[in-house]
């Protein structure tokens, strides 16, 4: 009766199930190699005639015997092997040269072609898949009361989870909450983390680090899949004088955009007030459905100017968004949505 191993190649560690046999691998990331590899000792020489399978979801997908080569059924881009370690141990491996989401399922290691061990499973593994975000990009606002933070988040799999902290001039750092766990990863998708200012260090920038990660396993280590994007939010310097003055900001503006994109920003005001505001391009009023938000499609460099009116129409302030538009570009227009 043989006896069996199993081994996870390139990985450090896999947590094992009730069922003997079983084991949770480590989730693989899409587009990356990934190994399964099982062992299984022999008693006697006889046992050397042996085949063993490879197969996801009971369906055989390669089969491998000592005296000829593995041979694969699919046209899974794997790469199967059968070794003699020593003179009673063998192993078998199985290679997914690049991970991808169909590849979720249980891989289990089976022995064929002996009448008393066909069909025995050697090891058994229940694999996940995750995939990053890609070409995330984070920006923030401020207005008098609190810090906005914004993230774009594209491709995550299977579902998104974003958590943040930041650190103060003490080096403290605060753990902020998990504020959004989104399904549906197809489409572009936005974290959003507001912070009092009140926790914001009042002479000094402050690191904020956004952790974006797969919620692959529901638990705290899928973090490690994940990526960390930090923004250093600088608090302005408070007025001097005790009026308090309407003031412009901006919220949700993008600072680098890719060519081609729809670009929404909106302009406001501080405070309570009777004030406007209208956007301006190359001195030409840009119009939209509402006067405070500027919408368009990026094709160029372009810089815009939010203006504040006051209730006799007198200028009482501006501010400049001049968003960074990356990727190569034919036109020089702006497209107004």
């Amino acid at each position: 009766m043989p006896t069996y191993m199993l081994d996870m190649v390139g990985v450090i560690i896999f947590l094992t199930l009730d069922i003997w046999g079983v084991a949770l691998c480590p989730p693989a990331e899409e587009g990356q190699p990934y190994t399964f590899t099982g062992h299984w000792n022999i008693e006697n020489e006889q046992e050397i005639n042996f085949g063993v399978s490879w197969r996801k979801n009971n369906v055989p997908v390669a089969t491998c015997a000592y005296y000829t080569k593995c041979r694969n059924y699919f046209s899974y881009p794997i790469r199967t092997t059968l070794t003699r370690n020593r003179k009673q141990e063998f192993s078998s491996s199985l290679t997914l040269e690049s991970v991808s989401r169909t590849n979720e399922g249980i891989w289990t290691l089976v022995h064929v072609g002996m009448t008393s061990h066909k069909d025995l499973e050697i090891t058994t593994f229940y694999l996940k898949v995750y995939a990053r975000s890609k070409n995330t990009k984070c920006s923030y606002s401020l207005d008098t009361v609190n810090a906005y933070v914004t993230c774009r988040i594209v491709g995550i799999y299977p579902s998104a989870l974003c958590t943040y902290m930041y650190y103060t001039q003490q080096s403290i750092m605060l753990p902020g909450n998990v504020t959004y766990q989104i399904h549906n990863t197809t489409e572009e998708i936005n974290c959003k983390i507001t912070l009092p200012l009140t926790n914001l260090e009042k002479d000094s920038p402050v690191d904020v680090i956004i952790t974006i990660y797969p919620n692959v396993t529901n638990h705290y280590t899928d973090m490690d899949y994940g990526d960390n994007i930090t923004i250093k939010i600088e608090k302005e310097q408070q007025q001097k004088t005790t009026t308090v003055k309407p003031k412009l900001y901006l919220q949700e503006c993008l600072l680098e955009i890719e060519v081609g994109e729809s670009v929404r920003c909106t302009c406001r005001v501080s405070s309570l007030s009777e004030a406007t505001v209208l956007w301006y391009h190359d001195s030409q009023i840009v119009f939209s459905n509402t006067t405070n938000v500027l919408e368009f499609k990026a094709e160029k460099n372009a810089t815009f100017i939010c203006r504040m009116y006051t209730s006799d129409n007198l200028t009482a302030g501006e501010i400049v968004y001049s968003p960074n538009i990356v990727g190569n570009y034919k036109y020089i227009n702006i497209k107004w949505l």
